[in-house]
């Protein structure tokens, strides 16, 4: 299997787990040491102006959360990989988001770094 063929899966799995709102088997694809950056974090964390959050047991933390207070549903529509990082675009289902994704792998095929982007969707 080629690592495309396999980021692409990982993607897909992730992003299954994440319309289901599956936070343990989103958390188990993340290294242990992951980074997530998302302007969404401050929402939940009011004082986290750096919207980041490094671990898994924070990240597990933070998607409980968001999933009791604002739980959405996306759809990819593209994937593709530059050098080390796969960048996805995704839009929020009943929502008017393009949501970007940037997320790069460890050599153990895990997520070691995360990073959304939102933008508003023109109608």
């Amino acid at each position: 299997m080629k690592f495309e063929d396999i980021v692409i899966l990982i993607s897909e799995e992730f992003t299954l787990a994440w319309n289901n709102w599956d936070v343990e088997k989103l958390i188990k694809l993340l290294a242990e040491d992951v980074t997530i950056f998302s302007p969404q974090i401050s929402n939940i964390y009011p004082e986290n102006t750096m919207n980041t959050l490094k671990g898994k047991k924070a990240i597990e933390a933070y998607w409980t959360l968001l999933k009791k207070k604002n739980a959405f549903l996306v759809k990819q529509i593209s994937i593709k990989k530059v050098d080390r990082e796969i960048k996805t675009v995704n839009i929020m289902i009943e929502g008017n988001l393009i949501i970007k994704e940037t997320f790069r792998l460890n050599e153990y095929g895990k997520i070691d770094y995360l990073k959304y982007e939102y933008e508003t969707q023109s109608l």
